[in-house]
């Protein structure tokens, strides 16, 4: 189930408001819970997540991601990731303690939100998924 946190038009009103409006940005606002452990606590996973992303969004990776596992206690640890894009940043944290995560997606090239929240929430196994969507 992908819940909306907040009212969200359909991907078509939003790309034209994103056009007339001459928006710098589309941002998008991932909170995952029951999560598959191992898919969020596994470094390369979330590498491959990352670029499989980008290669979806169709925006364009600069350098590699960062994803580093820090965090002293339980209740935050577990891996932080940050990839880099021409138009902006992917970046996100994975919670092992209580299987959650959470993704931040901006671009100032236009994405369909709706295919980055189904992806991300088919990679992770999560149970549910809330969005929030913002232009900037």
């Amino acid at each position: 189930m992908i819940v909306a946190l907040s009212e969200i038009p359909s991907a078509e009103v939003l790309q034209e408001r994103f056009t007339q409006e001459k928006s710098w940005g589309l941002s998008t606002l991932l909170n995952l819970f029951g999560c598959n452990n191992h898919n969020i606590s596994d470094k390369a996973t979330i590498e491959r997540y990352l670029i499989e992303l980008c290669d979806l969004l169709k925006v364009t990776r600069f350098g590699d991601a960062q994803v580093i596992h820090f965090g002293k206690d339980p209740r935050i640890a577990g891996y932080s990731a940050f990839q880099l894009i021409e138009t902006s940043a992917i970046s996100g944290h994975f919670v092992e303690e209580n299987n959650t995560a959470y993704i931040d997606i901006f671009s100032c090239k236009y994405y369909d939100y709706n295919i980055a929240a189904s992806f991300t929430k088919e990679f992770f196994g999560a149970e549910r998924c809330e969005i929030s969507v913002y232009l900037r």
